[in-house]
């Protein structure tokens, strides 16, 4: 039984892919998370398309989508009031006998101490799936042991702290089916038998613990300062159908039967990871007093205050009612790792206990908010975007938490893969969405197949949410050949001509020497951008820009449209004005700007500042020329995971939640700006 973080290979991004994925984190990491738009996915759509919700294939779909880049996942629950549980099955699992038609077995006060206090499964052998499954595999023992403890949290009733165990019921009030389907397959381990009920196939490890498993094994296995990322997750939460009419609407159990305090899922999901779970309290309490909070950070954690409102009370401190951290903050000053938050509640759940989930799950609209956009034949976004080039200001363009759902109209039927995506109108139009500022929800189950039969269609859908790299960048092999040598070829351009699709408003990398002229961002507002009309190399560029603006680069896909939008004007009115065709020596063309994006002091690290160095180097007492990050070579892989081992930093965040993440010589203080 593989009940672990344990993705396939090809599901594992590569390079230059990682680079840019890298890249694009770091020099977003002042962005408030509320901001930031990444790859997003309903597990249902992605795991569960055909209707199989059996435990080792949902763990291998999941891990599947964490490594291929997910961020944001959408998680249906649904309370199976037969069992006490929440599962990823949407029908009620019948108590089955695999020698005979299932009964019902209830346990009542006077129960043996070791009883579980609920409804049981029973099969031939006795065995409960709520019993750690017996394996001939040492791995497998232990992962059915984290299986098992994450189980038991949500399965059992009986509480350890108040000694009470839950009323006996009837067969009429657990709604569970006397007569239910036989198993349709047995697995070797007892309690993974897989049952059919009406559409749904199912077993009793397809539930609630299963997804929790597999992120704290992601989350572990992400735990260094290359692979870090915040991990969003929205629960839909139902009521299981009954077995008897598995398609129909779910009746509203009984009261005794809904989830109390012990299953609510702040108290299975957030106990569980309460060091790394950025909780609503935190956030209250960060808003009320900034100057202890976010701007204790360091400047290259801290929040870019120009994206929420702040307030200073009797002239000292400052207090915000909409803000958000950073990711750098959060990631790298505090070392949280995931945000818990409700989607939707059923209205069979209509007394689900939301005010005690308050110290875990943020409530329910709090981490999303719904648009309607309508998407064209060509994928491109024909309304509902929140780019508006007549209005470069934050209050008309806020995009805090904005999302939009990909169902499966017009979604990809043929095999894909991050080269020919670019030719989909599925992966094109969540790129369109990730350029309008919309986080691109994938609701769909992509070339039929889900993510743990075959990952790359997924892998190509993540990708195409990059906004920044063109495809294949950031590389420019044939540059650096005809240069003789890549060591000058460390410099980004935005390229702004409007005949280059897909490569209009990415970025390339160029040679430092060359001249355009710099992108310059207002210094009070993310969104206005202007060009200076004064071109140089990039090491000289800088000073040109004008007054209360710097040499910048784009931090989110909104940001970069902005400031395509105002390249090609500034290349419209000078087309207009001057014979000077701006060709420059290196091929770029006219329409290219200078970002203030480079890897010159180390390879594929890159950086903003002629003068920055990579903040992967070694500390003192280290070897200096020990390079330190993803390397875009043949070996780019085998280096990124001994990177991974180099820079582990999990005990660090156990010894103390105040230190840097600093592990082995290796300090990660993100993209300085």
């Amino acid at each position: 039984m593989s009940i672990f973080y344990n993705p396939d290979p090809a599901a594992l991004v590569g390079a230059p892919a990682n680079v840019s994925v890298l890249s694009q984190r770091d020099a977003g990491l002042q962005i408030p998370i509320n901001f930031v738009k990444g790859a997003s996915v309903s597990l249902t759509a992605a795991c569960f398309g055909h209707n199989v919700f059996e435990a080792e294939a949902a763990a291998r779909c999941i891990s599947n989508l964490f490594a291929v880049g997910f961020k944001r996942f959408y998680l249906d629950l649904y309370w199976d009031p037969g069992h006490l549980y929440w599962s990823l099955c949407p029908a009620q699992l019948p108590l089955p006998n695999a020698t005979a038609q299932p009964t019902i077995t209830t346990t009542s006060s006077e129960s043996s101490p070791d009883a579980l206090g609920t409804a049981q499964f029973q099969t031939a052998d006795n065995d409960s799936p709520t019993a750690a499954p017996q394996s001939d595999s040492e791995e497998d023992g232990d992962a059915v042991s984290q299986m098992q403890h994450l189980y038991r949290r949500q399965s059992q009733i009986a509480s350890t702290s108040s000694g009470r165990r839950p009323p006996a019921t009837t067969a009429q009030d657990r709604a569970v089916e006397t007569s239910s389907p036989r198993p349709i397959a047995t697995n070797a381990i007892p309690g993974l038998e897989l049952y059919q009920v009406g559409p749904y196939s199912c077993n009793s490890y397809a539930n609630a613990s299963t997804f929790l498993a597999i992120l704290g094994g992601f989350l572990e296995a992400t735990d260094n300062t290359l692979q870090a990322g915040i991990g969003q997750v929205l629960f839909n939460l139902h009521v299981a159908s009954s077995p008897d009419e598995p398609t129909a609407p779910a009746v509203r159990p009984a009261d005794k039967l809904l989830p109390n305090s012990d299953n609510l899922i702040g108290s299975i999901a957030g106990s569980n990871f309460s060091n790394l779970l950025y909780a609503p309290g935190s956030l209250f309490a960060q808003r009320e007093n900034l100057n202890a909070s976010w701007s204790a950070a360091p400047p290259q954690d801290a929040p870019d205050d120009s994206y929420f409102k702040n307030t200073t009370i009797g002239g000292r401190a400052s207090v915000s009612v909409d803000g958000w951290p950073s990711e750098g903050f959060l990631e790298f000053f505090k070392h949280y790792r995931v945000l818990f938050g409700y989607a939707n509640i059923d209205p069979q759940l209509s007394d689900y206990d939301v005010r005690g989930d308050g110290n875990y799950v943020f409530a329910p609209g709090f981490l999303d908010d719904e648009l309607e956009s309508t998407i064209a034949a060509n994928g491109s976004i024909s309304s509902g975007c929140i780019y508006n080039p007549a209005s470069p200001y934050l209050s008309f363009a806020n995009s805090s938490w904005a999302y939009t759902s990909l169902d499966s109209a017009g979604m990809a039927t043929s095999p894909v893969s991050i080269s020919n995506a670019a030719r989909n109108v599925t992966y094109l139009a969540a790129n369109s969405l990730a350029d309008c500022g919309i986080i691109p929800v994938l609701n769909a189950t992509l070339s039929n197949t889900t993510a743990d039969k075959d990952p790359q269609p997924y892998l190509a859908y993540a990708f195409s949410t990059v906004w920044s790299w063109a495809p294949n960048e950031p590389l420019n092999d044939a540059l650096a050949s005809q240069n003789g040598s890549s060591t000058d070829f460390r410099c980004a351009y935005l390229n702004a001509s409007v005949n280059a699709p897909p490569n209009e408003g990415r970025w390339h990398v160029t040679s430092c020497q060359s001249n355009f002229y710099p992108a310059c961002r207002a210094l009070d507002n993310p969104y206005a951008w202007s060009i200076s009309p004064h071109r140089d190399s990039y090491t000289d560029v800088a000073d040109n820009c004008p007054d209360n603006s710097s040499f910048a680069v784009p931090r989110t896909a909104l940001e970069n449209r902005y400031l395509l939008s105002a390249a090609q004007s500034f290349f419209q009115d000078r087309a207009r004005t001057s014979n000077d065709d701006d060709v420059d020596h290196d091929g770029a063309g006219a329409d290219a700007v200078w970002i203030n994006f480079n890897s010159i002091d180390v390879e594929t690290c890159w950086v903003t500042g002629v003068d920055t160095g990579c903040p992967y180097t070694p500390t003192a007492g280290q070897n200096q020329g020990q390079v330190v990050v993803p390397i875009v070579a043949a070996f780019a892989i085998i280096l990124l995971a001994l990177l991974t081992i180099l820079a582990k930093c999990g005990a660090n965040r156990r010894k103390s939640r105040k230190r840097r993440r600093v592990k082995e010589g290796l300090e990660y203080e993100g993209v300085p700006s």
